[in-house]
């Protein structure tokens, strides 16, 4: 997508949503310097609304915008990825409990009977029935991209540029893949532990000879959760 020059305020994307029934259905919408996505079986009180955050979209860009949902009726089952890269969100409604099937059709560049779309430009508008992973997403959206630097000689091409190309190949490579999930699992795994230990801060570590009724004894003081454990004298 396209934004014009002086593009603002909210527009859909596309949807399939019924204003005269609570807003019943879904969308994607440009909504003042955000993407949002809708899921709505009365708004607000049965819906849920996710957005992204920090003036997302771009004017006089083209911009590649995309969500995916897992259909777990909650927010936390969205994400919105824009130009490859998973935004941040706010969840501003998250209260759905009923169906959100409508009538309504699907519509380009509008709800049913708002949020006309004016100024802006669509292409490439893709629907799956299945939820795609973060690098599907990225690849998607940096296919063409891909194409203008390959058709680049190879002398041309800039150091940051062969780092994409690279990343972008990279992602499509089975074995690159595997690793990266194993990587990406041991990097959850170090977490997890760090999560359940305690941080102690060994304050002095020396051992002190102290003359105690003839015999030699050590001792070093700790700071355990905020504690300082002084030793047996």
């Amino acid at each position: 997508m396209k934004l014009g020059k002086g593009f603002q305020g909210s527009a859909a994307l596309f949807a399939r949503m019924d204003d005269d029934d609570g807003f019943r259905g879904w969308d994607l919408c440009a909504q003042d310097g955000e993407f949002s996505t809708h899921l709505v079986h009365k708004w607000q009180n049965d819906a849920i609304k996710v957005s992204t955050t920090g003036k997302t979209w771009k004017t006089e860009q083209w911009q590649h915008v995309f969500v995916t949902y897992d259909g777990s009726g909650k927010a936390e089952g969205f994400k919105i990825f824009v130009d490859g890269k998973e935004s941040k969100v706010k969840v501003e409604a998250n209260t759905l409990k009923s169906t959100t099937k409508t009538e309504t059709p699907m519509l380009v560049g509008q709800r049913k009977k708002s949020l006309m779309l004016n100024g802006a430009m669509l292409q490439d508008i893709r629907i799956y029935d299945r939820k795609l992973s973060a690098a599907d997403v990225r690849r998607m959206a940096l296919q063409e991209k891909a194409k203008a630097l390959l058709a680049k000689p190879l002398a041309e091409r800039k150091p940051k540029e062969k780092d994409e190309l690279f990343d972008i190949t990279a992602d499509a490579d089975p074995e690159v893949a595997s690793l990266n999930a194993k990587a990406a699992g041991l990097e959850a795994e170090q977490k997890a532990i760090k999560d359940r230990g305690n941080v102690a801060h060994v304050m002095e570590d020396c051992f002190v000879k102290l003359q105690k009724k003839g015999a030699l004894q050590c001792a070093y003081s700790v700071i355990s959760n905020g504690h300082l454990s002084l030793p047996n004298r």
